[in-house]
């Protein structure tokens, strides 16, 4: 875990996750709602960014990763920059 997610207490969560990969609860400081995908779980973190899941409005699973401010310049994320 790195820096910044240890600063945070999630108990019970390691990555996110809670046992038999259950995406773990929502921290603090997480977003609730991403373009109009509200925010159900915590699915992970990594070095890149933070993974949650959300469901598109006929009920399927999605998953949307935030990326991290030192990975992103102007807002467009290094893995998407051309």
């Amino acid at each position: 875990m790195n820096s910044r997610a240890a600063q945070r207490s999630c108990p019970d969560a390691v990555q996110g996750h809670t046992q038999d990969g259950v995406p773990g609860p929502l921290w603090a400081d997480d977003p609730r709602e991403i373009s109009g995908y509200v925010l159900r779980g915590r699915v992970g973190e990594g070095g890149m960014g933070t993974v949650h899941l959300s469901h598109t409005r006929d009920g399927q699973p999605v998953a949307l990763k935030v990326i991290r401010r030192e990975h992103a310049q102007d807002g467009v994320p290094a893995a998407v920059r051309p």
